[in-house]
């Protein structure tokens, strides 16, 4: 059994994978493990606002600047509502999670079924931007190429790119060898900024011709979002009622009106 950071129980997990490497079919046998999930917060912690946003499980390294090796763990597990903040930003993490098949989860639910089927719903045009970005990220000056993140770059820019032409994309990507040879550094710097920049300007292109909306319909995710957790907090109390084989009651001070 995967061990959940402390203070989760198994039952809020909505869904839980392994992410990085793993998922975009880059790891090496030296890879660490990732794993990515999304939780529902408890009926107490919605009620009172007292969730994180995110809990941490990671393995801890003795040496200064040591990195991870392919016996070490690192688990990010978010609440739904930060989740599909992240999703409506347009960050890569939430875009990428839900592109992960579900039969390759080892934590499914109905709610994240739902939202994997519906994932597209996320996809607007302002996707391109995030491109640019991760160029920027990549190109940073120092003094020794850090081709994980030209990596990341690109496989950015394809999934983009996927998205504005067919519509989506599909894990292990079509590139994932020639992006695991560049992670690896095996091609000149020179190519592989070549095939960055044309992979942005066919994205770019793209987002121009492209009638996906410029922003996420927040209203519908809210709305959705409203009655999941109006569920769990009601089904709560209903079930306190049972036990106690009483009614649920609305327990409002009493008031005197003049």
């Amino acid at each position: 059994m995967i061990q959940l950071p402390e203070g989760l129980k198994q039952d809020q997990i909505i869904c839980l994978m392994k992410f990085g490497s793993h998922l975009y079919g880059t790891d090496t046998p030296e890879s660490d493990t990732n794993y990515m999930g999304v939780y529902m917060p408890t009926p107490r912690q919605i009620l009172l606002r007292q969730g994180p946003k995110s809990y941490r499980l990671k393995s801890m390294k003795t040496g200064e600047g040591e990195k991870n090796d392919k016996d070490d763990v690192d688990m990010t597990i978010y609440s739904l509502p930060k989740f599909l903040e992240l999703a409506m930003s347009g960050e890569t993490v939430a875009i990428d999670m839900l592109h992960a098949h579900l039969s390759w989860l080892e934590i499914s639910s109905v709610t994240w079924a739902y939202l994997h089927d519906n994932r597209s719903k996320f996809y607007t045009s302002s996707l391109n931007a995030l491109v640019s970005y991760s160029r920027k990220q990549a190109a940073k000056e120092n003094k020794v190429i850090d081709w994980k993140a030209w990596s990341h770059a690109l496989r950015f820019s394809y999934q983009v790119a996927s998205i504005m032409t067919m519509g989506g994309f599909e894990f292990p990507l079509k590139p994932a060898a020639f992006l695991k040879a560049v992670k690896q550094g095996e091609h000149e710097w020179s190519h592989v900024q070549e095939v960055l920049e044309q992979s942005i300007s066919m994205t770019e292109d793209a987002a121009k011709a492209s009638d996906l909306p410029k922003e996420v319909d927040r209203d519908l995710w809210d709305d959705w979002l409203y009655g999941l957790l109006l569920d769990e907090v009601w089904g709560c109390m209903s079930c306190i009622a049972n036990k106690r084989n009483q009614p649920i009651r609305h327990h409002m001070p009493e008031i005197e009106l003049p």
